[in-house]
């Protein structure tokens, strides 16, 4: 886990979260790592010098051992009044074969965690979101060989991207409004543009 001051940072107007990510080997485990942010108010830190519950925190983003990856946080939808009493941005991870919430995950290795940031642009957490996509697709269906546009329509374009193993996986891409677009693709709706704010 690691822990950074967020003080001097207006989260209104910078909610979104990416850090590069890369977990070493573990031992005892082949699982992948799953990293989560989570946010905290400076009363939190107790006497006893444990943390409360932190006032937000991101879904779980997992990237297999060995590889290199992005987590990602759209914070956009947490209460503006919340964002505003956080003083902490924690990162923790933690292997996928084990339980975080019981205290029972013991696993030695490496993490690094770099480029940590926060910006007021939602096209930062939609690159990560898509590249992790892409990451996950390929891993299990081989490289990406192409994309096959099936429709086009008034905005946008809808098809598939083919992989090395000959599968395909679904997409669409369309805008949505100004300076607003939305990817669909493995069971995952991706934002890009300025409009979303």
């Amino acid at each position: 886990m690691i822990s950074r001051s967020v003080t001097d940072l207006d989260l209104a107007t910078h909610p979104y979260f990416v850090a590069d990510v890369t977990p070493g080997r573990l031992a005892g485990t082949d699982a992948r790592v799953a990293f989560q942010c989570r946010l905290y108010r400076s009363t939190d830190l107790l006497a006893d010098g444990s943390t409360g519950e932190p006032v937000a925190e991101s879904d779980p983003v997992t990237v297999p051992q060995a590889t290199p990856g992005r987590l990602y946080w759209d914070a956009s939808d947490v209460d503006f009044g919340l964002l505003d009493a956080v003083s902490r941005l924690e990162i923790g991870w933690y292997p996928t074969d084990g339980d975080p919430a019981d205290g029972t995950v013991a696993a030695r290795g490496d993490v690094v965690v770099d480029d940590v940031r926060a910006t007021a642009s939602v096209d930062a957490v939609g690159s990560a979101r898509l590249a992790a996509t892409m990451r996950d697709l390929q891993f299990d269906r081989g490289p990406y060989v192409r994309t096959e546009v099936t429709e086009t329509f008034d905005g946008g374009e809808a098809g598939a991207f083919v992989f090395a193993d000959g599968e395909t996986e679904p997409y669409r891409f369309e805008t949505v409004g100004a300076d607003r677009y939305l990817l669909a693709v493995a069971d995952a709706e991706i934002e890009f543009g300025e409009g979303w704010s």
